[in-house]
């Protein structure tokens, strides 16, 4: 029977399974934490082995589907990838996909408004983009991760179950992880201040968004 390809939700983790294991929890042979192995006809992740052939330029490689649902406020359509047929996520319209690249938006993944996914980048299982925000490069958007406003996700760096908004660009080899908050532009309390300062570990907080964060926090009611 044909293997099954998905992203883990926990650690972005690129897995092969048996199709006989669909619909059953297991553990991630890689961070040990437990996922739901997904029905096959969501399976859309290329193999890592090789890249699959670039459309030619000005050549569409996937249309929208017949089914629509309302996300946020908006109608968004489901897409199939024309070269073989294979389901994708939602967006709102053409331009939150580019059609060169190998870019795709997998499982229930979401793009909408003035968002977009381009080059070879990838938003998986339950993402939402929407805004301005720029997913590109090499880049990963998985889980039930939030980027939006004018944030920018590039080169290889991944987000996974974290919201990234503002004005942040997270590059590089770059990871943020569960429960992540980087969102300067929306922290209005003292707490997702401190989750923010607690992502410099990573080194992706810039300068201004400190200095913001250091206002925010002195402005705060006492």
């Amino acid at each position: 029977m044909p293997d099954i390809r998905f992203i883990c939700p926990h650690c972005g983790g690129d897995l092969v399974v048996d199709s006989r294991g669909e619909g059953r929890s297991v553990p991630c042979p890689l961070c040990k934490q437990t996922i739901l192995i997904p029905q096959s006809r969501r399976v859309q992740h290329p193999p890592t082995t090789a890249n699959p052939p670039l459309p030619e330029q000005g050549v569409k490689k996937y249309a929208l589907t017949g089914e629509s649902k309302e996300h946020r406020g908006v109608t968004v359509h489901r897409i199939i990838r024309l070269r073989d047929g294979q389901v994708g996520g939602w967006i709102e319209k053409e331009s939150n996909l580019s059609h060169e690249g190998n870019c795709w938006v997998y499982d229930e993944a979401t793009v909408i408004e003035d968002a977009i996914i381009c080059d070879d980048a990838q938003a998986s299982v339950a993402a939402d983009i929407h805004g301005k925000a720029r997913i590109s490069g090499h880049a990963r958007v998985t889980g039930t991760a939030c980027v939006y406003d004018c944030a920018h996700v590039c080169e290889n760096a991944v987000v996974v179950d974290a919201i990234v908004g503002g004005n942040e660009v997270i590059s590089g080899n770059n990871r943020i992880n569960r429960n992540s908050f980087l969102n300067p532009l929306k922290a209005t309390t003292p707490k997702d201040a401190l989750v923010a300062v607690g992502l410099n570990a990573w080194g992706v907080l810039s300068f201004s968004t400190a200095k913001w964060l250091k206002k925010k926090y002195d402005e705060r009611p006492r």
